[in-house]
């Protein structure tokens, strides 16, 4: 019998007993998961309806107006239709400026795929398809578009460029469709518009290619809008690294305004505008590798084109050149592995004409300023005379270079290199060194004709100041480093420059150059070799201010920013020379003429055109003469001109007069008058023949006369002139107003053959004028006569009283 105990157990309070189910998380544990979960759903949420919430219209035009913050625009965007299940689509896109006219317009925008695609790694293509865009180029008088005045700049940013296309990354593919382009020029007052425009671009890590065609047409104020003609192109753009390493590029435009390419062309050159109707041309190239590593190009085009026009804002800005007809073919080859490449450009203008344009009426001058170099001494006719320039025929002009280019040393050799017009014609050859980063030029060239008309267009004022025919230099050399920078000059041991002298680049003339020195032993590097010019003017027949000349020839040799000026063989009239040598200074800022001290005019016959322009300032005696003949010569001790102000620095010489006869003008005659009054008043005849009309001669001694400036004046020493047994002389200054202040001194030795206190007078004191008033208006001042004849009075008193005093004695 088995018994079984069974005990009884007290369980407490106190007593823990293990259960099986697991321990409750904390509370903060748990509000933190649900939190997190809860930033996910919405975070999930918001990128779920991130299209939906970019396509409302507060988000839309926040987006516009931030694109837009910096340019005078405005950006609207119409309809956005986004979804991430469905291809994106744009529409009704458009761009105007601030008064609200359009710049360009997108009818449609729309991908191929759907919008999460877009975000996802993927070889396949992504393709873009345009519908309907619009682009609208404006172009005013002065040259400046639209989209300058949208998207112009003037801060460190600099103006607004074409956005570049970043070669890299997924395949693409852009589609445009029905596309149009609008360029109004008010320069040339016409309208050119490419319609139907179709564009196929695929673009991939390794290949860029596409296709564009387009018809043109054309209106006017005085033609209504007509079919022009046809634009094509075909590129093929090889990629490595998201960068072009080489190219097929084909194109061809027909019966096209040029003004098409002005978009394009002010992104490259802004200052140039360009303008032409029934252009034709087609152009076929290919090109690998890049100029630094060795560049392989093969080039052939042609163009031609009716009514050109051509303006720049820093070419000649007061200038456009117009041509009847222009063409043109460009052949480059340089594909050969070993060999280098060679060129071929032959250009030809027909009619060609470079005249002053006027501003449009209807909008307001832009202020420019003019310098003028050749301006006369006087600042009022400087400001009077003010050249404006004429029309200049260069009739046919055109350029034939031929030559060899060697990329992989960057250097250029012109075989042939012929500019020739109707006036001048000009032929040189040579090579171009490094003419990528830091070109050095070594070029020889002749010329022939006339180049004086071709200044008349950089220098109007130079019309005024020189009558030139056949004007030409002979020969000429350039030879140095064209800087683009500030040189960095090596420094010696005490912190100096280190001066190197280039050698004179014509070696073979059958002149010799006054500028030959000895060459240094050391050939100077091309860092250190400075830019020169050297060549020999000559001309057939110069007039300036009265100085002729006849076949001169004279040096000019520019080297370290100064162009000297050395005379050759200058004959001045018949027995007269020339032998200034000056110096031009063309550092930026301080631009200055100057004269070496010494004769610079030898044994020269007085002129009248000399007196006209400079030789009345000497002495306002020459002013108006009626007839002259003699001969003087002209030293400088001191000229230096301002060529940015055209105001003298400093300016003090000598005229030697050798001897000199002379028609008095109206100043002398007006100003001697005085002499009439005192023959009247002794009682007897003078000559007085050079107070008369006519050609009655006045003389002028062999003197030497000092002059200087002081203001705006000419002070001269006295100046010795008579007419029989009456000696004059003047002194004092005229002003560049042709203002005088002179003092002219008549000593009068009349009655030499009587006595008493009159006659004793008369021997004794000179008669003294002043003169003021202007050269055409001078005018007396009559103080002095009437001082002159208190004098008489008082001398004839004393006189009287001393005879009385006398018989009294006796």
């Amino acid at each position: 019998m088995v018994q079984v105990n069974i005990e009884r157990h007290n369980w407490s309070d106190n007593d823990t007993v293990e259960k099986d189910e697991p321990r409750r998380r904390p509370r903060w544990k748990r509000w933190l998961i649900g939190t997190a979960v809860l930033l996910v759903c919405c975070l999930v949420g918001v990128v779920a309806l991130l299209p939906q919430i970019l396509s409302s219209e507060s988000v839309k035009k926040q987006i516009a107006d931030s694109l837009m913050r910096e340019f005078n625009g405005k950006l609207t965007i119409g309809d956005a239709d986004l979804a991430w299940w469905r291809p994106a689509q744009l529409s009704k896109v458009t761009v105007q400026d601030d008064s609200g006219d359009p710049l360009a317009t997108i009818g449609s925008a729309e991908v191929n795929t759907p919008l999460w695609k877009m975000f996802w790694p993927s070889s396949a293509p992504l393709e873009l398809k345009i519908t309907r865009p619009e682009f609208v180029y404006e172009i005013n008088t002065y040259g400046q578009t639209n989209w300058d005045r949208v998207f112009g700049r003037s801060d460190e940013k600099g103006p607004w460029k074409w956005p570049e296309m970043k070669h890299g990354g997924q395949p693409l593919r852009i589609r445009i469709v029905d596309g149009k382009v609008t360029v109004r020029d008010n320069v040339s007052e016409r309208t050119i518009e490419t319609e139907n425009i179709e564009i196929q671009l695929e673009k991939s890590t390794r290949l860029l290619a596409g296709q564009l065609t387009g018809d043109t047409l054309f209106s006017s104020p005085s033609q209504k809008r007509a079919p022009a003609g046809r634009v094509e192109a075909d590129f093929q753009l090889a990629m490595a690294d998201g960068k072009v390493t080489a190219g097929d590029v084909e194109g061809k435009i027909e019966k096209t305004p040029l003004e098409l390419i002005q978009p394009w062309l002010n992104q490259a050159v802004p200052h140039l505008h360009l303008t032409a109707a029934n252009t034709d041309g087609k152009f076929a190239t290919k090109w690998s590798g890049s100029l630094k590593e060795g560049f392989k190009l093969a080039f052939e085009g042609t163009l031609s084109a009716t009514d050109l026009l051509m303006r720049s804002t820093e070419w000649l800005p007061d200038q456009e050149l117009t041509s009847t007809s222009v063409t043109g073919t460009v052949s480059i080859d340089n594909t050969l592995p070993t060999a280098a490449g060679k060129f071929d450009i032959d250009c030809l203008l027909e009619n060609c004409v470079v005249s002053p344009f006027r501003e449009s009426e209807n909008e307001p001058a832009e202020p420019v300023p003019a310098e003028d170099l050749f301006a006369p001494l006087s600042a009022d006719e400087r400001e009077d005379a003010e050249p404006e320039s004429e029309p200049v025929e260069l009739g046919r002009v055109r350029l034939v270079s031929t030559g060899v280019i060697e990329t992989s040393k960057r250097n250029l050799e012109l075989t042939r290199f012929d500019f020739s017009t109707d006036p001048w014609q000009m032929e040189m050859a040579g090579t171009i060194a490094d003419w990528v980063l830091d070109p050095v030029v070594d070029i020889e060239g002749t010329s022939q004709g006339n180049i004086h008309p071709l200044l008349c267009i950089a220098f109007p004022g130079i019309r005024q100041a020189i009558e030139v025919d056949q004007l030409a230099p002979d020969e000429f050399a350039i030879h140095g480093r064209i800087r683009t920078a500030p040189p960095e000059q090596p420094e010696g041991a005490e912190g100096e420059p280190i001066d190197s002298t280039a050698p004179a680049p014509l070696t073979s003339s059958a002149k010799a150059s006054p500028f030959d020195e000895a060459e240094e032993e050391r050939e100077p590097t091309n860092k250190e070799l400075p830019l020169s010019a050297v060549a020999l003017w000559s001309w057939g027949e110069l007039s300036s201010y009265g100085v002729d000349s006849k076949n001169g020839e004279l040096w000019t040799k520019l080297s370290e920013e100064t162009l000297k000026i050395v005379p050759v063989e200058v004959l001045i009239g018949k027995n007269g020379y020339y032998k200034g040598v000056s110096h031009i200074h063309l550092k930026p800022g301080e631009r200055t003429f100057v004269m070496e001290p010494g004769v610079i005019l030898e044994n020269v016959e007085f002129t009248r055109g000399m007196c006209r322009s400079w030789l009345k300032y000497v002495s306002p005696l020459f002013a108006n003469a009626t007839e002259l003949e003699g001969r003087f010569s002209l030293e400088m001790k001191s000229f230096e001109l301002d060529l940015d102000t055209g105001e003298p620095k400093s300016l003090r010489g000598i005229l030697k007069v050798d001897h000199c006869r002379l028609g008095p003008g109206p100043m002398v005659q007006q100003a001697t008058a005085p002499i009439l009054g005192v023959g009247g008043l002794v009682g007897r005849d003078i000559d007085t023949s050079l107070l008369e009309g006519g050609a009655k001669w006045l003389e002028i001694p062999k003197q030497d006369v000092e002059f200087t400036r002081r203001d705006d004046r000419i002070y001269h020493d006295q100046l010795l002139f008579r007419r029989g047994d009456i000696n004059v002389t003047s002194g004092g200054s005229v002003g560049l107003d042709q203002t005088l202040d002179l003092t002219i001194r008549i000593p009068l030795n009349l009655l030499q053959d009587q006595t008493g206190p009159l006659a004793q007078f008369l021997r004794s004191q000179p008669l003294v004028i002043r003169i003021a008033g202007t050269m055409d208006n001078p005018q007396i001042t009559g103080g002095d006569l009437r001082n002159y004849g208190a004098g008489a009075v008082n001398s004839l008193l004393q006189g009287i009283l001393e005879r009385r005093r006398n018989r009294q004695n006796r």
